[in-house]
């Protein structure tokens, strides 16, 4: 689900008014996928920026501090967030195992990936230094070089897949 329809999301479910971007995040954590703390704030900053920016947010504008800015939804909000078809937003505790364990998979298979390509280019490089071995090594090599790519493929998949966290 998009950082957009997330936020809009929760808004609604939690039936969020005079919000800050602080109670946003803290509602977000591990539903939206970030690099960091800090980046997770910024996702959330950029997306209420343009919330506000459409109409779909009210700003409430603290005096001195832009950090204490309060946000509500707007009667458009409003309607907007009631006609989204999304299912209850799970809580982060019920979400960020299945998160971590993705992440532990891209790790695994790029490691694995790394392995396979290197193998590659090592017996591309045996079979140029030993010409003679360079038959009985070419099913070696495309062996290794099939496994480079089934690996690429699936943390394309895996990575496509956390970006629907985002």
């Amino acid at each position: 689900m998009s950082v957009r329809k997330t936020l809009l999301a929760l808004i609604h479910q939690h039936r969020l008014d005079n919000f800050t971007i602080s109670d946003l995040k803290s509602l977000c954590t591990g539903l939206i996928t970030a690099t960091s703390s800090k980046h997770l704030g910024i996702k959330i900053y950029k997306q209420v920026w343009v919330l506000s920016q459409e109409g779909v947010l009210t700003v409430s504008k603290h005096s001195t501090e832009p950090q204490k800015n309060t946000y509500s939804l707007s009667d458009d909000g409003q309607q907007l967030a009631e006609t989204m078809s999304t299912a209850p937003i799970p809580t982060a505790t019920n979400i960020k195992p299945g998160l971590e364990a993705l992440q532990r998979k891209l790790s695994d298979y790029s490691t694995a990936l790394a392995s396979a390509s290197a193998e590659a280019q090592e017996y591309q490089e045996l079979s140029r230094e030993f010409p003679e071995l360079k038959h009985s090594l070419q099913s070696k090599f495309i062996s290794a070089k099939e496994r480079a790519v089934m690996y690429q493929g699936r943390l394309s998949a895996i990575e496509n897949v956390l970006q629907d966290f985002n």
